[in-house]
C-alpha cells in the first residue's frame, strides 16, 4: 500500500501548513512543454588557438571570423571539405580552433519521445 500524509515525517516539523506532492511525470511534462514553447536566442561562439591564453584558446568575434573568411560562415563549409577549400585554408592560417551554435528548447521530436528532464529518486535527504 502507499504512503499518506498522516504517515509522513511532516508531523515532525512545526510550522508546516501545506504539503505539496508532485510526480516525475507531471514535472517532466511541464518542463518539456515550457522548453518546447520557450523563445531563446541562438548562441554562437568562435575560438582560435592562443598560446598566451590560460586554456590555449581565445574567443573570436563574428566580425573577426567573417573578415578572415571573406564573409563565409564556418557553418556553411561543406562536410568533408579539405585544406584545398579556400575558407578552410583561411581559417587554418588564422589559427581558427572551432565554433559552436546552441539554442535552448527541444529538438524536432514529439515530446513523448524525449527522455525525462528530471528523474526523481526513491528517497530524499531534504528535511521536509
Amino acid at each position: 500500500s502507499g504512503s499518506s500524509g498522516t504517515s509522513s515525517n511532516l508531523t515532525l516539523y512545526e510550522g508546516v501548513d501545506v504539503a505539496v506532492s508532485l510526480t516525475q511525470e507531471s514535472v517532466n511534462k511541464t518542463m518539456l512543454d515550457y522548453l518546447a514553447s520557450a523563445a531563446s536566442a541562438e548562441v554562437i561562439k568562435y575560438y582560435k588557438l592562443d598560446t598566451d591564453a590560460a586554456n590555449g584558446m581565445a574567443e573570436m568575434s563574428e566580425d573577426e571570423v567573417m573578415s578572415i573568411t571573406g564573409g563565409v560562415s564556418p557553418f556553411s563549409i561543406p562536410n568533408g571539405s579539405t585544406q584545398d577549400n579556400v575558407t578552410v585554408l583561411r581559417l587554418a592560417e588564422a589559427s581558427f580552433a572551432g565554433a559552436f551554435k546552441s539554442k535552448g528548447g527541444t529538438p524536432d521530436v514529439p515530446i513523448d519521445e524525449l527522455p525525462p528532464v528530471l528523474k526523481l529518486g526513491m528517497t530524499s535527504t531534504a528535511p521536509v
